[in-house]
């Protein structure tokens, strides 16, 4: 079963909405290799799923708060040290 371009596979049971809410731009396979390197033998999908979302919605934060940094200092390009300031007065 193949898809088109710009088409998206949604299960059965969802509208298109739901699908894209459910969607992280983080892939799962990465974050699920990053919980086993903590020691887990086995990972389930949706354990991937969670913290890729929570990565997600933590990196958003951090880069708004790296925006209104360049911002702050008259630059429109977000620069590591933005982000590293950022996550620093987040935590």
């Amino acid at each position: 079963m193949g898809f088109s371009r710009g088409e998206i596979p949604i299960l059965a049971g969802q509208n298109e909405k739901e699908y894209k809410d459910t969607m992280t731009e983080i892939p799962i396979a990465p974050v699920m290799r990053i919980i086993r390197k903590t020691g887990a033998d086995r990972v389930g999908n949706e354990a991937g799923e969670a913290l890729a979302d929570l990565m997600e919605q933590y990196g958003q934060k951090i880069a708004k708060e790296a925006l209104k940094l360049a911002s702050h200092a008259g630059r429109k390009t977000i620069t590591a040290h933005d982000i590293k300031m950022a996550a620093e007065f987040l935590s």
